[in-house]
């Protein structure tokens, strides 16, 4: 079972995190947020399938970012994500940097699940059937969604309200 364990959560920590990380928009919430969902998949490795793991990771990720941005003040400010700018120019780290808050303070302001299936769908490029089984819907219901989610983060990304 340790085995099992160490190796569900090698293949999917970075995933988590990231979801995670792009979803509460705090590094030290994400580790923790990371940290809680592998206490809980521990919890319930037995009955899980290697299938089930990677959808079920993603709905146990969701579910609690989603608890823990209702405990938030709606005051509080999004906190940048860092980007990694290892072998950059000063310029052009410094352009990835800005355009990197710019597309992240423009998937925050999106609604759930808007901003979840940007996530998962464009930035971490899973198929249309591993986010409708992550986030319990239908396909079809997922591809409308993700085109809304696009028009909306346009519109944001333009500085057109709708």
């Amino acid at each position: 079972m340790k085995f099992k364990f160490r190796t569900l959560v090698n293949r999917h920590h970075r995933q988590v995190y990231a979801l995670a990380l792009r979803m509460l928009a705090n590094k030290a919430e994400a580790e923790d947020a990371t940290q809680e969902v592998f206490e809980r998949l521990w919890a319930n490795i037995a009955p899980l399938t290697e299938q089930d793991t990677g959808p079920w990771l993603h709905r146990v990720t969701h579910n609690y970012c989603i608890d823990q941005l209702r405990k938030r003040k709606p005051s509080e400010e999004l906190a940048d994500t860092l980007v990694d700018s290892a072998a950059q120019t000063p310029d052009s780290a410094s352009q990835q940097q800005q355009l990197s808050s710019w597309l992240n303070k423009a998937i925050a302001q999106l609604k759930e699940p808007y901003k979840t299936l940007i996530v998962l769908f464009d930035l971490q490029q899973k198929s249309v059937r591993e986010v409708a089984e992550s986030m319990s819907m239908q396909e079809n219901h997922v591809k409308v969604s993700i085109h809304r989610a696009r028009k909306q983060l346009r519109a944001i990304l333009q500085g057109i309200e709708l």
